[in-house]
C-alpha cells in the first residue's frame, strides 16, 4: 500500500511524504512562542509611538498656552536677547584673539547687508527735536547746498592747478598754505555764493521743527501724564469707543 501510495504521488509530480518534515509538538510550541513575542513586540512599539505622540502633543499645547499668556513682543524680545548675547560672546572671543570687533564685523559684512544698513540710516527721520542738528544732518545739508549752487568750471580748475602746482593745490599735512598768493576768485562765483546764502536765510525764516502735538488739536488731557495715559487708552480701545465718543461730542448719545 505504501509503495502504491508513493508511486501514485510520483505520478502526479508530488514528492513523497517524509515523516521527518512533519513538525513535532516542541517545534509547534516554539513557533507559537516566537509568534507571540513578535506580536507583543509590535504592540509594545505601537504603545511607545502613541506615548511619544501624546507627550509631543502635550508639549505643543503647553507651549501654545504659555505663548498666549505672554505679553505682546515677548518672543521678539527673546530673539533680540539671544542675538545680543551671541554678539557679545563673539566680540569677547575676538578681543581675546587680539582682534577689533568693529573692524571684523565690517570685513565680514556682505554688500547686501551694507547697502541695507546705509538705506536704513538714510531713511531714519532726523527732523525731530535735537536730531535736526546732528552731524549727519549737517553733512546732508552741505551736500545739498553744494549740489544746488556750485558749478565746477573745469577750465578754471585746471588753470589754478597749473599756477599753484600739485603740491600746493592738493592740500596735505606738509603743504605750505601760502596765504595771500592764491589767485582771485571770479565775481560770478562770489555772486553765486551770495545768492546761495540769501536762499538759506530765507529758508530759515520758514523753518519749523516737528512738534509733539499738533497746534489747534482738541485736547483731551489735563496734564502731561494724563496725555500719555490717554494715548495708551486710545491705542488699545480707540476702535471700540470711537462711535461712543462721537455721539457724546455731538450730544446724540442715548
Amino acid at each position: 500500500m505504501a509503495t502504491e501510495r508513493i508511486a501514485s504521488l510520483a505520478d502526479y509530480g508530488l514528492d513523497p511524504i517524509d515523516e521527518t518534515d512533519v513538525p513535532d509538538e516542541s517545534t509547534k510550541k516554539k513557533h507559537e512562542v516566537d509568534s507571540k513575542k513578535a506580536r507583543e513586540q509590535k504592540l509594545f512599539d505601537l504603545r511607545m509611538k502613541a506615548n511619544a505622540g501624546r507627550k509631543h502633543n502635550y508639549q505643543e499645547v503647553s507651549e501654545e498656552d504659555r505663548r498666549s499668556k505672554e505679553p505682546a513682543g515677548a518672543e521678539a524680545k527673546r530673539e533680540r536677547d539671544a542675538y545680543q548675547k551671541q554678539k557679545e560672546d563673539d566680540e569677547q572671543r575676538m578681543r581675546e584673539e587680539g582682534l577689533d570687533p568693529d573692524k571684523e564685523r565690517l570685513l565680514n559684512q556682505s554688500s547686501a547687508e551694507a547697502e541695507w544698513r546705509a538705506k536704513k540710516a538714510k531713511r531714519s527721520d532726523a527732523s525731530f527735536g535735537w536730531e535736526q542738528f546732528n552731524t549727519d544732518a549737517e553733512y546732508n545739508s552741505y551736500e545739498r547746498r553744494v549740489k544746488s549752487s556750485a558749478q565746477v568750471d573745469a577750465a578754471l580748475y585746471d588753470k589754478q592747478r597749473e599756477e599753484l602746482g600739485a603740491d600746493s593745490f592738493y592740500a596735505a599735512p606738509h603743504t605750505n598754505l601760502a596765504y595771500g598768493t592764491t589767485p582771485d576768485v571770479p565775481q560770478s562765483r562770489v555772486d553765486a555764493m551770495a545768492d546761495e546764502l540769501a536762499k538759506q536765510v530765507a529758508k530759515r525764516g520758514t523753518f519749523s521743527r516737528r512738534r509733539e502735538r499738533i497746534e489747534g488739536e482738541y485736547q483731551y488731557h489735563i496734564s502731561e501724564r494724563n496725555r500719555v495715559y490717554n494715548k495708551k487708552l486710545e491705542r488699545a480701545f480707540g476702535k471700540y469707543t470711537t462711535e461712543i465718543r462721537q455721539n457724546l461730542e455731538r450730544g446724540t448719545a442715548l
